[in-house]
């Protein structure tokens, strides 16, 4: 998310070029729409994450997309790239259902290190930090950001 908040500051050529260098080690003297390489690199790492089952890695990527689809000189580069990941599920592709998840709105996960607010009865709304997800009894361990009292909520 680091990276995402200055290419967010920066035009989309010069995210490109940063991205060309780090992945590929130089920068490709190919002329392309500005932010494209940026876009794809996203939407093919969301796919890897989510191909791989790691949820918290594919929602970062995109918070990541979220983030620079609201900047107004990446906004025409990402809806592209959304609008292109539409059109092949119309065409029976599923190689960018990520795409169609951040179109979407990618469902939230718990994962250890959210922040929740858990509401008790008589004090009321409580902030907490998930230290821990049992999926197979859907439940989480939550610790009061105040009291550091660790409790179980299902």
């Amino acid at each position: 998310l680091l990276a995402t908040k200055y290419m967010s500051k920066v035009r989309p050529e010069i995210g490109d070029r940063a991205v060309t260098s780090a992945v590929h080690g130089s920068s490709s003297g190919e002329k392309r729409i500005g932010g494209m390489v940026t876009a794809k690199y996203l939407l093919d790492k969301g796919n890897v994450h989510l191909k791989g089952g790691q949820c918290s890695n594919a929602m970062a990527t995109a918070k990541c997309f979220s983030l620079l689809s609201k900047v107004a000189g990446w906004k025409p580069t990402i809806n592209g790239s959304i609008d292109y990941c539409l059109q092949s599920l119309l065409e029976d592709k599923l190689d960018h259902i990520f795409g169609f998840l951040v179109a979407a709105g990618f469902p939230r996960v718990l994962r250890e290190g959210t922040t929740v607010t858990k509401h008790i009865a008589d004090e009321g709304n409580k902030k907490a930090v998930i230290i821990a997800v049992k999926s197979d009894s859907d439940e989480a361990v939550i610790v009061d950001l105040c009291t550091r009292e660790p409790s179980t909520v299902k």
